[in-house]
């Protein structure tokens, strides 16, 4: 654990672990990359499928078409570049998120910018062309569901790209995602881009306002029967995450082969593109204008294209910009064009092919080519006039050639004699020869340039670690240099993860007990430093005194008592331990030991330890700071750095110096991405020791963080925060970095690392935790009073009451931990005496120097509270003294009858009865919420009616049985005389002429309880869906088919109607009324049933272990409402879902029978 002077914090991010995916973290904000750059060489790197998948922004692909992601004998090179708007931020863990996606900072073009890189004796001109429409329906078989605003998005965003890329005459492929949306794109070689760019536009606007739409895949292409690649394009969007099929279609327009679809094909548009081709007047007089072409032209040579695939004659003839016949005339080889070869190179004017075979640079370096999307050895062999065979031959000693069959986009191979080349920078690679800026080759092998920090392994893709990911060797069957085997993340320098440099041990083993001079403070597990035992522990460590800022003095005031008890011990190193987590990690004391170990200030930081450490009469100091260079630490807290662990090293040299024979010391962490920053090797060479902190290896912190926990990409697994593998590559890494074993302690735990398990029973290393990144659902100890973290007192008090709290405790070998589970949901990892006793022997026999326990206080109450201490007498405890505990019920109702236990324990039980509901209820909610949703809806459209027509009926002015709860009103507007008032169930009285005359009738509720009874009685109506209007009926002339006449110009007409029965204040029914849907409260009350039950589990523990101050019953009362309301929602559900099953069933069997009636109508002899 990282120390600190405030033990009720959960520290985000000291595991010790290192990415494992074959990228490493870098930093918290993803590098910026530009959508605008032409290159993707300059675009971070990724591998796998996977990897794509951690991405949830718009990102623009690179990859060797013919390399399947689904193809385990490959590995597969991505380049990615994000296209979003907004810089990425990684989420805030320890590990940032490794991928450098970066914001495309929108900037204005100029014609410059844009100016096309096509041979200046090339221009474009505008050709007709027709797009095709194809559809394929959604994939049954995948468990994804297209999305259309994904795909939508996916298409602009390769829009905007491919706007802002000059042409260059040559065949492109763009790949672009957005969560599960991919999008591919292929322009043909003579195609200019900005013509393309509209029409993928087009596309997105095309789908985005379907509905119901079922379509999986989407595609146009001007590709209908034989055209050649070069003029072609094609726009694919796979919507339920098809890359492969995406990577075949635009394989398939390479070599101009149409795709179709099974489903729909149709013509789509008539549009134009821009075409390049030679211009005519070189064509007629055979002079090529200056080009930037690489391979220079001899005089007799001609200029030449190269046939591209679904080329003919005729069409070579269109891109040469001359006639078929001056075409044959230039290639007159014996049956040139019958067939013509894909790929050879064709003479558009007078003249010899030129000599393609390319030759070394002048310094020796080979002819290198970088490879494309579209390429293969077969291609680029036959390009350059060689052969597959000169292509293998000529790349034995290239970095990364992994043989033709495994190109990846972006590698440099070599097509001539020579010496290798240097590979292309790999824009987030950290280490080996493909680092970017990094150092010059000199006489140094590849493999051997940018060495990671701290001498761990670097991989085959240029990132740093310390496990099998990194450390082991995987060279592929080439022999060529800085090579893998697929699925391998092959190792290049400082390959093997053994611990080192231990070849000689300490002249002495050491043990070191750290004390929590807070611990008072606490409301239990208590500890004075003269309880330290001096024949077990060969120093004290005591923290953690404060460093005054500004001037820098050592202040123990805070812990004036216990300081002054330790200077009075003897037997023992008395040693003061400065800064620690909360002093040096977060706010507001951050600052204080950055500042002071600066050139400055150093002295003065130097000289205040010293005085402080003779005038005490100490033996030595301890320096914990947490961590000098860090980038990600306490909320707030700014990163450090990049001289501070410079500055530190010199402070400690200052130090040492000063203190002669007293020792110095430092703590470090386990953590790659911590201990980086340290120069520790040569802290190493200065300081008497080391202490190492193996333990946090896992904690709440990890939960989100892909790269925590191997495995585990989400984080949240069941993991041990003293895992002895770990622990061994930790040491591993220390030891490569070059400290020696001797000057290392190493560190062991008096402390358990807490997790609530997700699901009871489930207790592997694949099993899940609740929680957040900041927040553990796990039940804090009664002491500590943290949740994530428990001392190992507390733990003891567990499982010396296990039958109470249903614990079980075993050893887990495989991480070398002891592990504890009880309340059915409670999970801990801890180290037990025995396992303790375990570790340092084993610490002690590979010549370490000792150990280091966090902390001592943590380990036994030497208080009032004997937590921990085992006493016989505490076996029956205080607030269940005479609770039967072990009795179970399988309701309340069972519990209430029950005259053998006591009025004050029935709360205490009922607790354990609740909690048993809740797990019933929310079974019984997940069987039921099966097909819940179609039946609901099914019950809801029939109850809705039905109401409504009750309710018609109950409302009705005259026969309603409202009438019973209203007064009415009765004016005559014919005969004022038959004007009456009185209960509106005697309205026939007042009405009898309704028909005769024309009335206005105002009601008024007289019993507004009896009104509302009887409402939901007889109609099922709640008192919400009701309001209070008018009811009209018109007079009607039962000899015409209008309310009323009019004449005008001659001709009869409707006029208006007039009314008349006009009923005010009527109840009726809303428009918008719903039926309530059960499930709707259960997912409201959801969120917090988790606390409900770790309320319940806690305060029950509180109960019998006798801390709890509040009345038992109060407890009872409290937690029973959510688990009745819960009941009664689950209930409802439940009667919805079967009457709902009930009438979708009716409903089927009516739909039947009709379309049997159909049928017998259609075919009457059948009958």
């Amino acid at each position: 654990m990282s120390k600190r002077s405030v033990q009720t914090e959960i520290r985000p991010g000291s595991d010790s672990r290192w990415e494992t995916s074959g990228i490493a973290p870098r930093d918290n904000q993803t590098h910026a990359s530009l959508v605008l750059m032409q290159s993707p060489l300059n675009w971070t790197y990724l591998h796998g499928a996977e990897a794509l998948n951690r991405c949830k922004e718009p990102m623009l692909l690179s990859m060797v078409l013919d390399n399947r992601l689904d193809d385990p004998s490959k590995h597969t090179t991505i380049r990615a570049c994000t296209a979003s708007e907004e810089v990425q931020e990684a989420e805030e863990i320890s590990n940032a998120s490794p991928f450098a996606f970066g914001k495309p900072e929108k900037r204005a073009l100029d014609e410059a910018e844009l100016a096309a890189t096509c041979a200046t004796d090339m221009h474009k001109s505008a050709n007709e062309t027709t797009l095709y429409y194809h559809e394929w329906l959604t994939d049954a078989g995948s468990n994804v569901s297209g999305n259309i605003s994904d795909t939508t998005t996916t298409l602009s965003k390769l829009q905007e790209y491919i706007s802002t890329v000059a042409d260059d005459c040559k065949p492109s492929f763009v790949l672009a995602k957005t969560r599960n949306a991919i999008v591919g794109l292929f322009t043909g070689s003579s195609v200019g881009k900005q013509s393309v760019a509209p029409l993928v536009g087009y596309l997105a606007n095309y789908i985005k306002d379907k509905e119901n739409y079922e379509a999986g895949r989407v595609a146009i292409q001007n590709c209908h029967g034989k055209r050649p690649s070069a003029w072609g394009i094609g726009v694919v969007a796979d919507l339920q995450g098809n890359i492969t099929a995406v990577q075949e279609s635009l394989a398939n327009w390479r070599d101009a082969k149409c795709i179709e679809s099974p489903d729909t094909n149709m013509p789509w548009m008539e549009t134009v593109l821009d075409i390049w081709s030679l211009k005519a007047s070189t064509s007629t007089n055979g002079t090529l204008p200056e080009s930037n072409s690489t391979l220079a032209r001899r005089a007799d040579e001609c200029r030449a294209l190269q046939v591209g695939s679904g080329d003919t004659c005729t069409t070579m003839a269109q891109r040469c910009g001359i006639s078929l016949t001056r075409f044959q005339n230039f290639n007159t080889a014996k049956n040139f064009c019958d067939p013509l070869m894909d790929k050879v190179w064709a003479c558009c004017t007078v003249g010899d092919v030129p000599d393609f075979r390319p030759k070394p640079d002048a310094d020796g370096i080979c002819y290198s080519y970088d490879i494309g999307d579209g390429d293969g050895c077969w291609d680029v062999a036959d390009a350059y006039y060689l052969k597959v065979a000169d292509i293998e031959s000529l790349n034995k000693q290239t970095w990364g050639w992994g043989g033709c069959g495994n190109l990846q986009a972006g590698q440099k191979i070599c097509l001539s004699k020579g010496n290798p080349p240097m590979p292309n920078t790999i824009s987030n690679a950290i280490c080996g020869p493909q680092k970017p800026n990094g150092e010059s080759r000199g006489n140094k092998k590849l493999a051997d340039m940018n060495p990671c920090p701290l001498n761990v392994c670097c991989n085959f893709w240029g990132q740093c670690g310390m496990d099998r990911d990194f450390c082991v060797e995987a060279p592929a069957d080439t022999g060529a240099p800085g090579t893998l085997k697929p699925g391998a993340n092959g190792c290049i320098a400082n390959c093997g993860m053994q611990i080192t440099n231990n070849k000689e041990g300490p002249a002495s083993f050491s043990h070191i007990a750290y004390f929590e001079a807070w611990n008072k403070e606490r409301d239990c597990l208590h500890m004075d430093v003269t309880d330290i035992d001096t024949k077990k522990y060969t120093h004290i460590h005591f923290s953690f005194p404060d460093v005054t800022p500004g001037d820098f003095k050592v202040d123990v005031s805070r812990w004036q008592k216990q300081f002054d008890m330790m200077k009075k011990m003897t037997g023992i190193k008395r040693i003061v331990s400065l800064g620690g987590w909360a002093n040096s990690a977060e706010l507001p004391n951050y600052y204080i030991m950055r500042q002071a170990v600066m050139a400055q200030n150093r002295g003065v930081f130097v000289a205040n330890i010293v005085s402080f450490v003779n005038e005490h009469g100490l033996d030595g100091i301890d320096i914990d700071w947490e961590y000098p260079g860090a980038e990600n630490l306490g909320e707030g807290v700014p990163p450090g750095e990049a001289d501070e662990g410079a500055n530190y090293l010199e402070t400690l040299k200052m130090l040492k110096r000063r203190m002669g024979s007293k020792s110095v010391s430092i703590a470090a962490p386990a953590s790659y991405w911590y201990l980086r920053g340290f120069p520790i090797k040569d802290i190493g060479a200065v300081v008497d020791y080391i202490v190492y902190m193996t333990y946090d290896l896992h904690g709440q912190w990890d939960h989100g963080n892909k790269w925590a926990t191997t495995g585990c990409p989400s984080g949240d697994c069941l993991r041990s925060h003293v895992n002895l593998t770990e622990t061994q590559t930790s040491l591993a890494m220390i030891t490569k970095a070059g400290v020696p074993s001797k000057k290392v302690f190493v560190g062991i735990a008096s402390y358990g690392r807490s997790f609530k398990m997700a699901k009871a029973g489930c207790t592997g290393v694949d099993c899940k935790y609740t929680g957040t990144r900041l927040l553990s659902n796990a039940r804090p100890g009664m002491c500590t009073d943290t949740g994530g973290y428990i001392a190992s007192a507390e733990i003891r008090e567990i499982l010396w009451n296990k039958e109470v709290l249903g614990a079980r405790e075993w050893h887990d070998k495989e991480s070398d931990s002891d592990i504890v589970v009880y309340q059915d949901t409670e999970w801990l990892a801890w180290m037990n005496d025995k396992t303790k006793q375990d570790r340092i022997l084993y610490y002690q026999s590979i010549n370490f120097g000792g150990v280091s326990d966090w902390a001592v206080d943590l380990d036994k109450d030497y208080g009032d509270s004997g937590i921990g201490s085992g006493d016989p007498d505490d076996s029956s405890l205080s607030g269940g003294r005479t609770c039967p505990l072990s009795k179970t019920y399988k309701d309340l109702d069972s519990l209430a009858v029950d005259d053998s236990v006591a009025d004050d324990c029935k709360p205490v039980l009922a607790l354990g009865v609740l909690e048993t509901m809740l797990d019933e209820l929310m079974a019984m909610y997940e069987d039921t919420n099966n097909g819940y949703d179609e039946n609901f809806e099914a019950y809801r459209r029939i109850m809705k009616d039905s109401v409504k027509e009750a309710a018609l009926r109950f409302f009705h002015w005259r026969t309603g049985g409202y009438a019973n709860y209203f007064d009415c009103d009765v004016k005559d507007l014919e005969d004022s005389r038959k004007n009456w008032n009185g209960p509106c169930s005697n309205i026939d009285e007042g009405a009898r002429d309704f028909l005769k005359s024309r009335l206005t009738i105002t009601v008024k509720m007289r019993d507004e309880s009896g009104f509302y009874n009887a409402l939901e009685e007889e109609t099922g109506a709640a008192a919400d869906w009701v309001q209070f209007g008018m009811h009209k009926e018109p007079d009607y002339d039962h000899n015409n088919l209008c309310p009323g006449t009019l004449v005008i110009g001659g001709e009869i007409t409707c006029k208006p109607p007039t009314y008349g029965l006009v009923v005010n204040g009527i109840p009726v029914l809303k428009d918008d009324f719903e039926i309530a849907n059960p499930k709707d409260i259960i997912k409201e009350i959801s969120g917090n049933l988790e606390e409900v039950r770790d309320g319940m589990a806690a305060r029950f523990f509180d109960i019998v272990a006798g801390i709890w101050d509040g009345g038992n019953g109060d407890v009872l009362q409290v937690y029973s409402v959510p688990i009745f309301l819960l009941s009664q929602a689950v209930g409802s559900m439940q009667t919805a879902n079967e009457m709902g099953a009930e009438i979708r069933e009716q409903q089927k069997k009516d739909f039947i029978t009709l379309i049997i009636s159909a049928l017998l109508f259609f075919i009457p002899f059948v009958g």
